[in-house]
């Protein structure tokens, strides 16, 4: 037994098993704490996301501030926060394209508040491209056009692979009157994602440059088939076939889609182009095994759901009614790359569309005419004899209703 002087303090003069015991305690306490106050935080996220879709503010402004008071080393707390702020600045990101957004003092003020939240992000995980990225956004919307440019140029570091990076950055150039640097970043963006070449995006960009978007085609074609040759990689095949189609080169297209699909099976994207060729020979058979296969393998993709709505649709619009429905539900979900990533890297969830400014990811994908799809469904409702959901779908719309409502509806999913 150790001899201990009595004139040491008391918690020396204890055994030392019990002072192992006391502090296995405090550290069981500091745990269970910690542990309260995480999921306090995590309910406070949830609440937060549930009123943010349901565009209830006010309630959403106080849960993610609370979330923050529970857990302030949370990176993801602070992007959900910078996201809040600035959820109407840039929504319709044709005006930042074409310099009609004007930024009004509120604007200002919570492009301020977001930037302060996105810091902090950054500050919590450094090499977060996307929190980078939209901090590179705001910084530009304010002004900061050296600081902007060097944080787009830092997100590309981190992700190269990210066409939205790539777009972004061009975008800027193209504002700041370097077109050519403009549109090597958009031939960066279309060799990863052809699909760019069918939105709203790339719409744009012909009628401002028909010459400059002709010869991305071309390059972009021409780069992947270098790639194909070089690699033999079904993911660049895929890419080419994409372009091919776009460039009515059916059958080239259609070969390197079936050689994908018997390679690589399980993506979902070149069974639906597939579908596209088979539907324009008119083997009806072979199109809608295709669509269904691409729902199969990926139920939240618009695109197959809307081909299949619009062949129900002329001759049995009733039939056509739950595509178009899910079609609409999933364009309104649109997920970023990195909210995908973000599932794996951290506990707490982002909002699903994690972009800032919040337009610009529907810009850059396929094209879709929301008001019409509404219409069109407001029609079929009103056909059978659905009047409150023919009404619901009619101010949809219009705008009387907010597109987020789509997810919230427990009345409108119930009759999904």
């Amino acid at each position: 037994m150790l001899n201990i002087p009595k004139n040491y303090p008391i918690f020396l003069r204890l055994n030392p098993f019990f002072i192992l015991i006391i502090a296995f305690l405090v550290s069981l306490l500091w745990l269970w704490v910690f542990h309260v106050r995480y999921k306090a935080a995590e309910k406070r996220n949830k609440q937060f996301l549930t009123n943010f879709y349901n565009v209830n503010d006010s309630d959403a402004n106080d849960h993610i501030a609370k979330a923050l008071s529970f857990s302030k080393g949370n990176a993801v707390y602070y992007a959900n926060q910078g996201l809040f702020f600035v959820r109407n600045v840039g929504r319709q990101f044709e005006k930042i394209v074409n310099d009609s957004l004007k930024i009004t003092v509120s604007d200002k003020k919570k492009l301020q508040m977001a930037q302060e939240a996105f810091e902090k992000a950054t500050e919590l995980n450094p090499d977060d491209a996307l929190f980078i990225h939209n901090l590179a956004w705001i910084r530009y919307l304010l002004g900061d056009t050296i600081a902007a440019m060097s944080n787009f140029n830092r997100t590309n570091e981190l992700d190269p692979n990210i066409a939205l990076y790539h777009i972004s950055r061009g975008l800027i150039f193209e504002r700041e009157g370097e077109i050519k640097k403009a549109v090597k970043e958009y031939l960066l963006a279309i060799c990863l994602s052809p699909d760019i070449i069918d939105s709203d995006f790339f719409i744009h960009l012909k009628t401002c440059f028909p010459e400059k978007t002709d010869s991305i085609g071309k390059e972009a074609i021409k780069c992947l088939e270098n790639k194909v040759k070089q690699t033999n990689n079904p993911i660049f095949k895929a890419r080419l076939a994409k372009l091919y189609l776009s460039n009515k080169q059916y059958t080239k297209a259609e070969k390197l889609l079936t050689e994908v699909t018997k390679q690589l099976p399980n993506l979902n994207r070149p069974w639906y182009y597939l579908g596209v060729i088979e539907e324009m020979k008119n083997d009806t058979n072979s199109f809608k095994k295709s669509y269904q296969r691409s729902l199969l393998l990926d139920q939240a993709d618009y695109l197959p759901n809307l081909r299949m709505a619009e062949y129900y649709y002329r001759f049995d619009p009733k039939a056509s009614l739950a595509y178009y429905r899910n079609a609409l539900r999933s364009w309104c979900m649109l997920y970023s790359d990195h909210y995908y990533k973000s599932v794996r890297i951290y506990d707490s969830k982002l909002l699903s569309n994690d972009v800032f400014p919040s337009g610009l990811l529907s810009y850059i994908k396929p094209a879709f005419d929301y008001n019409l799809y509404c219409q069109k469904i407001s029609g079929i409702y009103a056909m059978t004899g659905k009047k409150k959901l023919a009404e619901y779908y009619n101010k949809l719309s219009i705008g009387i209703i907010p597109v987020t409502d789509i997810l919230n509806n427990k009345t409108l999913n119930s009759n999904y």
